[in-house]
Protein backbone atom coordinates (compact mmCIF):
# COMPACT_ATOMS: atom_id res chain seq x y z
CA UNK A 1 0.00 0.00 0.00
CA UNK A 2 2.75 2.33 1.10
CA UNK A 3 4.01 1.68 -2.46
CA UNK A 4 0.86 3.30 -4.04
CA UNK A 5 1.18 6.16 -2.03
CA UNK A 6 4.60 7.10 -3.00
CA UNK A 7 3.76 7.16 -7.11
CA UNK A 8 0.35 8.87 -6.15
CA UNK A 9 1.56 11.86 -4.18
CA UNK A 10 4.33 14.57 -4.38
CA UNK A 11 4.89 15.11 -1.01
CA UNK A 12 4.19 12.71 1.92
CA UNK A 13 4.87 14.32 5.73
CA UNK A 14 4.14 13.44 9.21
CA UNK A 15 0.65 14.91 10.28
CA UNK A 16 1.57 18.14 11.96
CA UNK A 17 0.63 18.36 16.12
CA UNK A 18 -1.09 21.25 16.93
CA UNK A 19 1.48 22.50 19.90
CA UNK A 20 -1.39 25.62 20.60
CA UNK A 21 1.24 28.37 20.64
CA UNK A 22 2.77 29.81 17.46
CA UNK A 23 5.82 27.94 15.68
CA UNK A 24 7.83 30.69 16.76
CA UNK A 25 6.91 30.85 20.32
CA UNK A 26 7.25 27.54 20.62
CA UNK A 27 10.82 27.64 19.28
CA UNK A 28 11.74 30.26 21.94
CA UNK A 29 10.68 28.47 24.61
CA UNK A 30 11.70 25.08 23.79
CA UNK A 31 15.06 23.56 25.77
CA UNK A 32 18.38 24.24 24.12
CA UNK A 33 16.46 26.75 21.71
CA UNK A 34 17.56 30.21 21.01
CA UNK A 35 15.07 32.75 19.76
CA UNK A 36 18.08 34.72 17.81
CA UNK A 37 18.95 31.66 15.73
CA UNK A 38 15.53 31.63 14.16
CA UNK A 39 15.47 35.50 13.77
CA UNK A 40 18.65 34.90 11.83
CA UNK A 41 17.27 32.43 9.69
CA UNK A 42 14.55 34.34 8.66
CA UNK A 43 16.29 37.24 8.02
CA UNK A 44 18.18 35.20 5.74
CA UNK A 45 15.77 33.63 4.04
CA UNK A 46 14.00 36.96 3.73
CA UNK A 47 16.97 38.45 1.73
CA UNK A 48 18.01 35.26 -0.48
CA UNK A 49 14.57 33.77 -1.25
CA UNK A 50 11.60 36.64 -0.43
CA UNK A 51 8.91 34.24 -2.94
CA UNK A 52 9.39 32.19 0.20
CA UNK A 53 9.04 34.63 3.20
CA UNK A 54 4.88 34.97 2.94
CA UNK A 55 4.90 30.50 3.63
CA UNK A 56 7.69 31.40 6.78
CA UNK A 57 5.80 33.86 8.30
CA UNK A 58 2.33 32.22 7.82
CA UNK A 59 4.05 29.02 9.02
CA UNK A 60 6.23 30.85 12.41
CA UNK A 61 2.85 32.19 13.27
CA UNK A 62 0.55 28.75 12.87
CA UNK A 63 0.22 26.63 15.79
CA UNK A 64 0.61 23.57 13.69
CA UNK A 65 4.64 22.15 14.14
CA UNK A 66 6.08 19.42 11.90
CA UNK A 67 8.83 17.60 13.89
CA UNK A 68 11.67 15.10 13.45
CA UNK A 69 12.60 16.06 9.63
CA UNK A 70 10.86 12.97 8.28
CA UNK A 71 9.32 13.57 4.31
CA UNK A 72 9.25 11.80 1.58
CA UNK A 73 9.06 13.93 -1.90
CA UNK A 74 9.36 13.55 -5.87
CA UNK A 75 12.83 14.35 -6.80
CA UNK A 76 12.41 18.12 -8.58
CA UNK A 77 11.13 18.95 -4.68
CA UNK A 78 13.73 17.48 -2.98
CA UNK A 79 16.43 18.96 -4.98
CA UNK A 80 14.48 22.41 -4.81
CA UNK A 81 14.15 21.98 -0.99
CA UNK A 82 18.11 21.51 -0.58
CA UNK A 83 19.53 23.89 -2.95
CA UNK A 84 16.88 26.10 -0.57
CA UNK A 85 17.51 24.62 2.67
CA UNK A 86 21.76 23.80 2.68
CA UNK A 87 22.82 27.75 1.49
CA UNK A 88 20.20 28.79 4.52
CA UNK A 89 22.16 26.80 7.07
CA UNK A 90 25.59 27.29 5.49
CA UNK A 91 25.04 31.43 5.76
CA UNK A 92 23.43 30.86 9.45
CA UNK A 93 26.71 29.15 10.33
CA UNK A 94 29.05 31.40 8.87
CA UNK A 95 27.15 34.10 10.88
CA UNK A 96 25.84 33.16 14.13
CA UNK A 97 28.14 32.59 17.53
CA UNK A 98 27.40 29.01 18.75
CA UNK A 99 30.98 28.99 20.41
CA UNK A 100 29.15 28.55 23.43
CA UNK A 101 26.58 26.33 23.24
CA UNK A 102 26.32 23.39 25.03
CA UNK A 103 26.52 19.71 22.98
CA UNK A 104 22.52 20.21 22.48
CA UNK A 105 22.54 23.83 21.53
CA UNK A 106 25.39 23.05 18.76
CA UNK A 107 22.16 20.80 17.82
CA UNK A 108 20.90 24.35 16.20
CA UNK A 109 21.17 23.18 12.66
CA UNK A 110 18.63 20.65 12.95
CA UNK A 111 16.20 22.10 14.91
CA UNK A 112 16.13 25.00 12.25
CA UNK A 113 15.72 22.14 9.38
CA UNK A 114 12.56 21.51 11.30
CA UNK A 115 11.35 25.36 10.90
CA UNK A 116 12.03 25.36 7.19
CA UNK A 117 10.47 22.21 6.37
CA UNK A 118 7.14 23.00 7.63
CA UNK A 119 7.92 26.24 5.76
CA UNK A 120 8.42 24.00 2.62
CA UNK A 121 5.71 22.34 3.48
CA UNK A 122 3.50 24.75 4.13
CA UNK A 123 4.66 26.52 0.65
CA UNK A 124 4.26 23.09 -1.43
CA UNK A 125 0.56 22.56 0.09
CA UNK A 126 -0.46 26.22 -1.67
CA UNK A 127 1.09 25.34 -4.85
CA UNK A 128 -2.24 23.70 -5.90
CA UNK A 129 -0.44 21.32 -8.69
CA UNK A 130 1.17 19.43 -5.91
CA UNK A 131 -0.28 16.39 -4.07
CA UNK A 132 0.17 16.27 -0.33
CA UNK A 133 -0.02 13.78 2.05
CA UNK A 134 -0.07 13.96 5.98
CA UNK A 135 0.71 10.79 7.62
CA UNK A 136 0.22 9.17 11.08
CA UNK A 137 4.30 9.11 12.65
CA UNK A 138 5.08 5.74 14.17
CA UNK A 139 7.23 5.29 17.08
CA UNK A 140 8.57 2.52 18.33
CA UNK A 141 10.06 2.06 21.47
CA UNK A 142 11.85 -1.24 22.78
CA UNK A 143 11.23 0.37 27.07
CA UNK A 144 8.30 1.57 28.68
CA UNK A 145 5.75 0.57 26.02
CA UNK A 146 2.78 0.20 28.17
CA UNK A 147 3.84 3.49 29.92
CA UNK A 148 4.17 5.28 26.34
CA UNK A 149 1.08 3.92 25.01
CA UNK A 150 -1.03 4.53 27.98
CA UNK A 151 0.33 7.75 27.86
CA UNK A 152 -0.91 8.17 23.78
CA UNK A 153 -3.87 6.76 24.74
CA UNK A 154 -4.92 9.01 27.57
CA UNK A 155 -3.40 12.02 25.98
CA UNK A 156 -3.27 11.69 22.24
CA UNK A 157 -0.86 14.11 20.00
CA UNK A 158 -2.07 17.80 19.44
CA UNK A 159 -4.96 17.05 21.94
CA UNK A 160 -5.42 20.69 23.95
CA UNK A 161 -5.59 18.32 26.84
CA UNK A 162 -1.64 16.80 26.35
CA UNK A 163 -0.74 20.63 25.93
CA UNK A 164 -1.99 21.68 29.26
CA UNK A 165 -0.66 18.44 30.95
CA UNK A 166 3.04 19.03 29.11
CA UNK A 167 2.62 22.68 30.09
CA UNK A 168 1.81 22.42 34.20
CA UNK A 169 3.37 18.84 34.60
CA UNK A 170 6.36 18.24 32.55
Amino acid sequence: EFADLIQKYDLIAPIGENMYVSVRDHYANAPFHHLTDLDLVEMITRERTPEISGAMEEYMSNTISYFGNIYIMRRRLFQNYCSWLFPVLEEFDCISDTKNYSVQEKRVDGYLAERLLGTYITKIKKESKNKVLEIPRVHFASTNYWRKSLINTLLPPSTYRRHIIKHFFM
